[in-house]
């Protein structure tokens, strides 16, 4: 339904090169990457202001930014911000091949956690199965209601009968620089239009060139 409405710069810009496509094994990638170098600190330590849903959208931009992997997510708005979504006030701020020095990519980053909330990573996400080959640190629980919701972003999955099934860290709002809290996700049940267990839906490109995401059910582990 947003195809066409992708934000693109006129002068083909972009905010990094791609350089690889996402699959099962990026996913399990940016999960040991999530697993490895997050924690509840990370976000103070980068200077990076989030709410709740902040927390997944900034690990994800900046995994993908490091990695020559594409994004797309919704805004607001409606319209598709990418990796190739450069606003004309951006084109002039200096790049770096190290993502903390990269004044172009921080703007956006900003701009888009600025535009994001969890009804648009709700839209951009699909319900994952729940099994030991599916449920990887980088997935992510949703419950929305209202015009409102919390996100709690999985970054420890334990894998034997000691170990913490899931550890996820949360932020809140207002939107600000703070250290995560680490909470044991504990849910029990499931709603089907607000409440999930999920993960983020490729990109894919239109005949047109256009982005967009994969529908849920061409995903890996859709359940």
């Amino acid at each position: 339904p947003f195809r066409g409405l992708e934000l693109t710069n006129p002068k083909g810009l972009t905010l990094w090169n791609v350089t690889a496509e996402w699959n099962w094994a990026w996913e399990k990638k940016f999960g040991e990457w999530v697993k490895n170098e997050l924690g509840p600190r990370w976000w103070v330590d980068h200077n990076i202001a989030t709410d709740c849903a902040d927390v997944f959208y900034s690990a994800r931009w900046i995994f993908a930014r490091i990695n020559g992997l594409p994004m797309v997510n919704h805004l607001v708005s409606g319209h598709v911000f990418s990796h190739k979504s450069v606003k004309p006030e951006w084109e002039n701020l200096p790049t770096d091949s190290d993502w903390q020095k990269d004044q172009r990519f921080l703007a956006a980053l900003e701009f888009l956690l600025g535009q994001t909330f969890t009804h648009t990573l709700w839209l951009d996400s699909y319900p994952v199965a729940i099994n030991a080959a599916a449920l990887l640190p980088g997935g992510y629980h949703l419950h929305v209601y209202g015009d409102t919701g919390h996100t709690l972003l999985i970054y420890s999955v334990g894998t034997q009968p000691q170990d913490v099934p899931l550890l996820t860290l949360n932020s809140t709002v207002p939107r600000e620089v703070r250290e995560m809290s680490e909470l044991l996700f504990l849910e029990s049940s499931v709603e089907q239009n607000s409440s999930a267990l999920l993960r983020l839906r490729w990109p894919l490109a239109g005949i047109d060139g256009s982005l967009d995401l994969l529908p849920p059910e061409q995903m890996p582990h859709y359940s």
